[in-house]
Order: C-alpha cells, then structure tokens, then sequence
C-alpha cells in the first residue's frame, strides 16, 4: 500500500527538497488534497501517484521532472 493513500485529512503538501524518489500511488484517493509542492529533485511522476484526489488545484512540477507515467492524475479534475 502507500504511504498517505486514502488520508482523508490531507489538504496540502510539501515534499522535503531531500526527497528525490515518489512510490507509486503515494498519495491515491487523498480525497481534500488541494495543494502540492515537489521536491526540486523529483525528476518523475509515479503511476496513480495523485489518482483520485479530487480537490487537487494546484501542483508544481519540478523543471528536472522529465516523466509522468500512466494515471499519475486520474480522476484528479482541476489540475
């Protein structure tokens, strides 16, 4: 399973500037998730890494981010 999957609570995030790597589905059906900021170092967006998180209105991507696999933002209709 992930990490945050399926939380609820979370309305927004920002990942360390440490983090280089996201695990697939890390934050799938994180239902109030509106806001999100990425590590400079992430370099890819993983496969249902934001699926189904519907509130989502505002992500930034990183400029080394060069891949965003198959059903990174499913479901997800503002962004």
């Amino acid at each position: 399973g992930s990490v945050f999957g399926n939380c609820t609570s979370l309305t927004q995030i920002e990942i360390s500037k440490s983090v280089t790597v996201l695990g697939a589905g890390v934050f799938e059906n994180c239902t109030q998730l509106c806001k999100v900021t990425l590590s400079p170092k992430i370099k890819k967006i993983p496969m249902n890494a934001f699926a189904g998180c519907t509130a989502l209105k505002e992500i930034k991507l990183p400029e080394k981010c060069r891949e965003i696999e198959f059903f990174a933002f499913h479901r997800c209709d503002g962004v």
